[in-house]
């Protein structure tokens, strides 16, 4: 049909039957218009009822008469289909219900139509759609439809969908409408350009936020005008029409008004451009692309390690943070966040993540530059905890902001995840004679005496020294370890014995700390057998003591994971590179590689920590963390509490708190304070405690303490230049016992230490190196093994022992006192094939010492590797080894369950008048 003849046609309907007049509904005058977006079927009515009640569209004020829906000066229709109840700006809304054989009127046509509300009453778990009907009658205006409504009964509201693109322009991409035709572009004039992308910006105008849509236009010699409509994304990604505006600037304002446009939004706008000549002529559409309207958390990485790394959280708002109009003078312009974690997955598996703050402010800026308004940073790392929990995810979440203002009040910005990835950490032991288990399992002997290199950190300022002297044996060169200096940056910790002699000797344990905030802790148990000294780092050194000397515990933390060097291997988890020179090469000799392995690690005279206090480079500080959990309720006992956490931390936001957890299963006593706070503090721990002071922490009076055996710890100050000379005279009766034992030893060239003293007198002027009055005088003390020829000798241990002790026998022995055993039975299954290691050393510690005393020295082995077992596997598999775990921690705690001869309490052995020791083993006469 040619256009004018359909033009006439569609006039000659639109006539009113009867007078040949145009339906009065139809024309300007004869209708209202129904304009709020809040009618929109997309707009939730939850949001109004929470925020603005008295905003609710309530239809039964309305009066009676002919309407015309426009949403966001789009034309629009009442829906034809159901809607959901809580939606179109009402609690009941009301919608256009067409029976299987109607239809909306043709053009020009008058209906007389039924509307329903929706329904869903209380405890209903289904919707009524048309619980409600009212009549509507309905005119086809050609363009438009008009509606003959009336008022509602009750709180309802009339709905209303905005017209699609493809109903508003019925014609195809390539046609355009003239006179009501569709004709193909090439037989009209030409459209303009398209624009460019459109560019979303926020700016204030009168303290109101709007966004902007910019258009980029190309210079033309016509006039143009510009379409601009405006979209978002739901949160099920659909996308919603907000408003089309048809203007002739290249730009168009959409307000933030917190409910049309609300903080979260995913906004995008597109822009086509006309000929104002011909308005019928445009371009196609371009969009922009999408604009998040809010707050966005920018992780640095989303997947880190428990290395001890920090790592950047960037906190960034696109929206500008407005001051309110009257606020008190010193009251800052800010938008506060808290900050709050949440660990995916059991609950048992402890805190997994840490920020450097719980709390941050956005504050307000002048501008917003490359689309950031205000920005903020939060620092976060993954919490080393030394168990085996798996990769575990944690959310960042920020709790809904209150604030005075609309838009931002209740807004609750997305959250994210970060995963947290288990590394390796491993441990080394360096045991009686010292047999070493390096950190990848791999055991060797190192009978050499003299200064060594136990383990250096290549990633980090770490290492540790350790010496070794004779121990003992006497009919095999063999030692043990007497002493130990480790350094962690500015920590410097000795932990000594070899300056006096063999059985007679006490260690000291001097700590110098650089910094006031280090969290470095020493701790003792068992009456002072066991002290372990902890670093920030998550690395410690636990020292099981004798009166021969000392066995060596370390862990190495997982940022050291293919970075040691030392005797104690290269923690990669390759056990065949462990020996390795100073460049970590793998030393490939056929023969001797162990022995030219530890020649390559031993230190020379006046070269070691023993001998010079190191030199540290300022480093810089550390942030300190929070446990920002939901639930941060024992975040870490008092007694593992960083000196420098004060009351107030702890009762705010922020928990404060290491980024290492201090986890031990042997009862300790944290003894740090005796030492952190002075320059140089020299701890004598005595063998023996009285059976008064053992007794006299029985039955504490203060209950918030942890209650364990005190120490006596007699503090003395070690002299700042003093060194301790080697006395020139002897005890006549100590020489004669050293002469009696020296003209017992069969082959051997190097004479028994019982004396530190008499060592040097007895010993050949060429076992020494270089030694001088001057080298003696410059050391704190003289060690001599640092300057006794080092000679390989090969020896091959025979049973029986000259004493007559049998292989057999010791066997039996060594199964008896550590298979058999309390620990050994109940901690068998996670000991595994490390027990059978350890009766092996049993044995060959009385073949070279002949001396069943050494039978138990392995015990404080399985103590140390049944903790580490079970603080890394055991206490996450609870329903595997529940009861079994139980009995474990009660032998740590009690070890030899007392002898029999105690009571196990929380703390450890309780000994009754006349025992004695940590285990009540000892027999004291009255």
């Amino acid at each position: 049909m040619p256009g004018g003849a359909w033009a006439l046609a569609l006039a000659l309907m639109l006539l009113e039957a009867g007078n040949g007049q145009p339906a009065q509904e139809c024309s300007p005058g004869g209708h209202r218009l129904l304009e709020s977006p809040h009618r929109s079927v997309h707009f939730d009515s939850l949001f109004l009822q929470q925020s603005a009640p008295q905003d609710l569209i309530c239809d039964h004020s309305l009066a009676a008469g002919w309407y015309r829906f426009v949403i966001f000066d789009r034309p629009a229709e009442m829906p034809t289909k159901c809607v959901e109840m809580n939606h179109c700006g009402t609690q009941a809304p009301i919608w256009l219900s067409l029976r299987d054989s109607e239809t909306m009127p043709a053009p020009g046509e008058l209906k007389q139509l039924t509307a329903c509300a929706t329904w869903q009453f209380l405890l209903s778990a289904t919707k009524d759609c048309c619980l409600f009907h009212i009549p509507v009658s309905v005119r086809n205006c050609g363009q438009f439809f008009v509606y003959l409504l009336q008022p509602t009964q009750g709180c309802m509201g009339y709905c209303a969908e905005a017209i699609s693109d493809a109903k508003l322009n019925p014609c195809g991409p390539d046609e355009i409408e003239i006179e009501g035709d569709c004709v193909r572009q090439l037989s009209a004039s030409l459209p303009p350009p398209p624009p460019g992308r459109p560019q979303i910006v926020v700016e204030l105008i009168e303290s109101r936020v709007f966004c902007r849509c910019a258009v980029d236009v190309s210079p033309t010699n016509n006039s143009v005008g510009f379409i601009i409509a405006w979209s978002r994304l739901s949160s099920q990604d659909v996308r919603e029409e907000l408003k089309q505006e048809t203007t002739i600037q290249a730009f168009s304002l959409l307000e933030m008004d917190g409910i049309n446009l609300r903080l979260g939004d995913r906004i995008f706008c597109t822009a086509s451009i006309f000929f104002l000549e011909k308005p019928q002529v445009k371009s196609l559409a371009t969009e922009s692309q999408e604009f998040f309207a809010g707050i966005k958390l920018q992780p640095e990485m989303s997947t880190i390690s428990e290395d001890g790394k920090e790592y950047q959280l960037r906190i960034e708002s696109t929206i500008p943070v407005v001051c309110p109009e009257f606020s008190e003078l010193d009251q800052e312009c800010k938008i506060s966040l808290r900050l709050k974690t949440v660990d995916q997955g059991k609950d048992l598996l402890g805190l997994n993540l840490a920020l450097s703050s719980c709390h941050v402010d956005l504050l307000q800026t002048t501008s917003c530059a490359n689309g950031t308004c205000s920005h903020a940073l939060v620092y976060y790392t993954a919490v080393t905890d030394f168990s085996h929990d798996g990769n575990r995810v944690t959310d960042i979440i920020v709790e809904p902001i209150v604030n005075e203002d609309f838009l931002w009040n209740s807004y609750t910005p997305d959250s994210i995840q970060v995963r947290v990835k288990d590394v390796p950490t491993a441990y080394c032991y360096s045991f009686t004679d010292p047999h070493i288990i390096t950190f990848d399992g791999r055991v060797y002997d190192n009978f050499k005496t003299g200064t060594f290199m136990l383990y250096k950190s290549m990633s980090r300022d770490f290492e540790v020294h350790v010496r070794q002297w004779d121990c003992g044996s006497l009919h095999y060169p063999v030692s043990c370890n007497c002493g130990f200096v480790a350094k962690e940056e500015g920590d410097v910790v000795t932990f000594d014995m070899c300056g006096g002699q063999l059985h007679e000797s006490q260690p000291y344990l001097f700590l110098k700390s650089q910094h006031e905030t280090s969290n470095i802790k020493i701790s003792e148990s068992y009456l002072g057998r066991k002290v372990t000294i902890w670093f920030s780092s998550g690395a410690f050194i636990r020292a099981d003591l004798g009166d021969w000397g000392m066995s060596l515990t370390l862990r190495a933390p997982s940022v050291d994971y293919r970075n040691t060097l030392g005797l104690c291997g290269t923690f990669d988890e390759k056990p065949e590179n462990d020996f390795h020179d100073k460049n970590g090469n793998k030393i490939d000799q056929t023969f001797n590689s162990c022995f030219a392995f530890i020649n390559e690690w031993r230190i020379f005279p006046g070269k070691s920590m023993f001998d010079t206090m190191p030199i540290t480079l300022p480093s810089p500080g550390k942030l300190p963390y929070c446990s920002c959990s939901l639930d941060t309720t024992s975040l870490y006992p008092s007694s593992h509490r960083p000196a420098h956490v004060s009351q107030a931390d702890v009762a705010s936001d922020c928990k404060v708190l290491t980024r290492v957890k201090f986890s031990s299963l042997i009862p300790e006593l944290d003894v740090t304070s005796k030492y952190i706070n002075s320059e140089a503090l020299v701890g004598e721990i005595n063998k023996h405690t009285s059976r008064e002071e053992n007794n006299s922490n029985f039955f504490p009076q203060d209950k918030k303490h942890v209650n364990l055996p005190k120490l006596d710890l007699n503090l003395q100050k070690y002299p700042k230049n003093e060194k301790q000379v080697v006395p020139k005279t002897l005890d006549k009766g100590v020489q004669t016992r050293d002469q009696d034992r020296h003209s017992q030893e069969t082959g051997r060239h190097r004479q028994n230490r019982w004396r530190r003293q008499s060592f040097y007198e007895f010993l050949p002027l060429l076992a020494f190196q270089s030694l001088s009055q001057n080298d003696a005088k410059e050391l704190p003390y003289f060690f001599p093994e640092d300057h006794t020829k080092d000679v390989q000798q090969e020896f091959v241990p025979t049973w029986p022992t000259p004493s007559g002790l049998t292989e057999h026998s010791t066997l039996e022995l060594c199964q008896r006192t550590l298979a058999n055993s309390s620990l050994g039975r109940h901690c068998l299954p996670f000991l595994g094939t490390r027990l059978d290691g350890v009766i092996d050393m049993c044995v060959k510690d009385v073949l070279l010492k002949d001396d069943l005393s050494w039978a138990g020295a392995g015990v404080a082995l399985l103590e140390n590797e049944c903790e580490r077992r079970i603080l890394e596997e055991g206490k996450y598999n609870t329903e595997e080894y529940g009861k079994s775990i139980e009995d474990i921690l009660l032998v740590l705690r009690c070890p030899n369950l007392c002898s029999g001869n105690g009571q196990c309490m929380q703390w450890g052995c309780m000994c009754p008048p006349g025992f004695g020791s940590y285990d009540c083993s000892e027999s004291r006469g009255k």
